[in-house]
């Protein structure tokens, strides 16, 4: 069952915060055959999401028509066979809306290793438009349909397991996952103190990314306490497999990326939490600090040779990541 924290601050609900008349929209968005207002096109019809991964797929967006001012959110979620909604990957769109704009906006999937796998097989990727102002946006698509403003763009292919991935346990004060039914993140977890995130069983080297959360304590009617010298919120990640360490700042989501590089394998490696706050929720009192909200692998070879990418670094140096 969720806390009262969770059922609060949980991201789903965030988001329909961001947008208060989410439910309305949906269907206000079903009205009509209106003249499309963008085209969409993905770079691939048919996707792999391995368990565990984290795949970035470009998308192209061209702007027929002025689109709508005020908030927006790019949705993309994975149907099963049966066309249930399984996984969801929304997110606000804030890029460029004027008539004639080309924008190259990618479409972000993940299989997070906090979650228990999704079954293989092949589902289908669905995508749209909606705006707080005029609900779903009538999109053109080469070759396909949409139906109720939303548009199944491509098949994402579940491979069956091909060998176990590293096993993660969390050590602290980390509170228990009250999101296993969560479709956008399943499995996240949030810290009280300070914690450690153990990689159990590490075959070879990889790298891990992570993202992680620190919420706006005014924003969400948070009373924070820093520690003593601190002027805004940090946290200070450890990872004893490669000698790194980064401080990052600000109320915000912080991709990052950790390079476990153990001397001997198999192996077992820390990454340690250290924030320097704490929120309190002034009507229950309960404490927190950080979320996880997503854990993914990738091969380190395949990792450097990946294009340059907006995750920060764990610096093997020591360094604070830019």
């Amino acid at each position: 069952m969720m806390t009262r924290f969770h059922q609060r601050f949980h991201p789903r609900r965030l988001l329909a915060t961001s947008l208060p008349a989410l439910a309305i929209l949906l269907l206000a968005g079903c009205r009509g055959s209106d003249p499309p207002l963008a085209s969409l096109k993905l770079s691939t019809s048919e996707i792999p999401l391995p368990y565990g991964a984290l795949v970035v797929v470009p998308m192209r967006m061209d702007c027929l028509q002025q689109l709508p001012e005020g908030p927006m959110i790019l949705f993309t979620h994975l149907l099963d066979q049966e066309g249930a909604i399984v996984r969801t990957f929304d997110r606000p769109y804030s890029v460029a809306r004027v008539k004639g704009c080309v924008v190259t906006t990618p479409i972000t999937l993940w299989q997070s290793a906090l979650s228990a796998p999704l079954p293989a097989g092949t589902y289908r990727l669905r995508v749209g438009l909606l705006s707080e102002e005029k609900g779903r946006i009538p999109l053109a698509i080469e070759g396909i349909r949409g139906h109720h403003r939303a548009y199944e763009v491509a098949q994402v292919v579940v491979p069956e397991l091909s060998e176990p991935l590293p096993k993660l346990a969390f050590a602290g004060s980390w509170k228990e996952s009250a999101s296993a039914e969560d479709r956008q993140l399943p499995g996240q977890r949030w810290l009280e103190n300070d914690g450690d995130l153990l990689v159990q069983g590490l075959d070879r080297q990889r790298s891990l990314r992570m993202s992680v959360r620190l919420l706006e304590a005014e924003e969400h009617g948070l009373h924070i306490v820093l520690e003593e010298s601190e002027s805004e919120p940090a946290f200070t990640i450890i990872a004893d497999c490669n000698s790194g360490s980064g401080r990052f700042f600000g109320a915000e989501n912080h991709d990052l990326r950790v390079r476990l590089l153990p001397a001997t394998y198999p192996a077992d490696c820390r990454i340690h939490f250290a924030p320097n706050f704490t929120l309190i929720d002034p009507e229950t009192l309960v404490r927190t600090t950080l979320g996880l909200e997503r854990v993914t692998w990738t091969d380190l070879i395949l990792d450097q040779e990946a294009a340059p990418d907006a995750a920060d670094e764990v610096d093997p140096a020591g360094e604070q990541a830019p």
